[in-house]
Parts: C-alpha cells; sequence; structure tokens
C-alpha cells in the first residue's frame, strides 16, 4: 500500500509537471510569435514599440537575477521556460545563465555579485556550497518539482511588489477643542480634547483629523486620557 501511494504520488507530481511545462511552452511560443511580429514591421519599415530596457526604464520593472543549474538539458529548458512564463508590469525573473551541473563556487559568486538567487532542480547541494551561498546571502532555491519551484520563484518576486496597505476605521471621534499647553520655556504643544462618536480610540493609533475635507493632521496618538462625567453632572 505504502508503494503504491507513493506511485500515485509520483504520477501526479509528475503530471502536473507536465501541465507547467505546457504552459510555459505556449507562453514561449506566444513570445516569439511577438517578436517575429515585430522583426516583419521592422522589415516594412513600420512604427515598432519601445525595446525592453526602455520600456522597463519607462515602467519602473524591477528585474530578479536568477542562474539556473538543473540535472539535464530537457529539464533546463522545461525550467527556464516555467521560470521565464512569471513576472508582472512591476517585476520579472531574469536568468543571466543556466547549465547542467551541481551548484559550483562560481555560479554563487556570479549570483551574489548580481544580488540575485540560484536555482537547483534536481541536483543535489553539496553543503560546502550550502554555506558559501548563505554567507553571500544568497539563496538556493533547491526543487525536484517543476511546479514547487515555480512557487518558490514567484515568492521570491513577491518579495519586490511594495506592501499592500489598507485601511480600517476603528472609530470616530469629534474634536471639542483645541488647545496650547507649556512644556517649558519656549515650547508648546496643540493638543485636542475629542468626543468619541463610535468605536473605539485608544493610544497608538492611528488617527487623521479632518476640517470638512481638508487633513489638517495625520499621524498617531501621543497619549489618551479617558475622562468619565459624573452621574450628577449636568
Amino acid at each position: 500500500m505504502v508503494q503504491l501511494r507513493e506511485e500515485k504520488k509520483e504520477r501526479e507530481a509528475m503530471a502536473k509537471d507536465m501541465e507547467a511545462i505546457n504552459e510555459a511552452r505556449r507562453l514561449e511560443a506566444e513570445k516569439r510569435e511577438r517578436e517575429e511580429a515585430v522583426a516583419r514591421a521592422a522589415e516594412n519599415g513600420e512604427i515598432l514599440p519601445e525595446d525592453g530596457a526602455a520600456e522597463a526604464q519607462k515602467t519602473g520593472l524591477q528585474e530578479v537575477f536568477f542562474v539556473l543549474k538543473a540535472d539535464v538539458s530537457g529539464s533546463v529548458e522545461a525550467v527556464l521556460n516555467a521560470v521565464s512564463a512569471l513576472g508582472n508590469a512591476e517585476v520579472a525573473p531574469h536568468v543571466l545563465r543556466s547549465g547542467v551541473g551541481s551548484v559550483s563556487q562560481f555560479d554563487i559568486e556570479h549570483a551574489a555579485a548580481a544580488k540575485g538567487h540560484i536555482i537547483s532542480f534536481n541536483t543535489a547541494v553539496e553543503s560546502k556550497m550550502a554555506q558559501m551561498a548563505e554567507s553571500q546571502g544568497v539563496k538556493i532555491l533547491d526543487q525536484s518539482i517543476i511546479y514547487r519551484l515555480v512557487d518558490d520563484v514567484r515568492a521570491v518576486l513577491s518579495e519586490k511588489l511594495p506592501p499592500l496597505i489598507t485601511q480600517r476605521v476603528t472609530g470616530e471621534a469629534e474634536v471639542a477643542m483645541g488647545f496650547d499647553i507649556n512644556l517649558g520655556g519656549r515650547k508648546t504643544m496643540k493638543i485636542a480634547g475629542v468626543k468619541v462618536r463610535n468605536g473605539v480610540v485608544g493610544r497608538g493609533n492611528k488617527v487623521r483629523v479632518m476640517r470638512g475635507k481638508e487633513t489638517v493632521y495625520d499621524g498617531e496618538f501621543c497619549c489618551c486620557a479617558l475622562l468619565r462625567r459624573q452621574a450628577n453632572d449636568e
């Protein structure tokens, strides 16, 4: 039963690998068709689109560099196609060089010089090479299944994307009065007394003070004191 389950798991992994390879080949074919269309346009004297470097500079595209090593040439081609298909308008992978064999000292030095990473597909990484890569700040993506390797590369690319910032209103308050307090000498600080209308407002919360549609302060609460009204206070 263990052997049957292992064989089933291996078949499923191979099927996913084939899907990734076929998708990568499709994207590569589309890329070649676009390049041929550009070449035909150049022969006919038509206006050509901007080259890749100028477009990257214009759009602010970030490139993440990789050195690819795999067990056989077929794996190199499959992984190269799968990795090249990743990326978007903000960040994209750039394979500096690829080859067959284990990760070498030259590979690590090359990746370190480019501030990039190493892809090791279906090859054993020597402990000495792993230590050298770690000391030089080079990450080795070591996998034997393409779709998992694609996930690892996608995660590395995601690290270059700007953080997605969301805002959530936790409370609303109305400024009742603003006044200055003396900090000593000629230093003063402007503070405000507010009435919380709904939600929760506390120390350390981010706050935005609005006067109509104008933002007069955008920061955080430095301190917060809670004033309770007495039962007999009118």
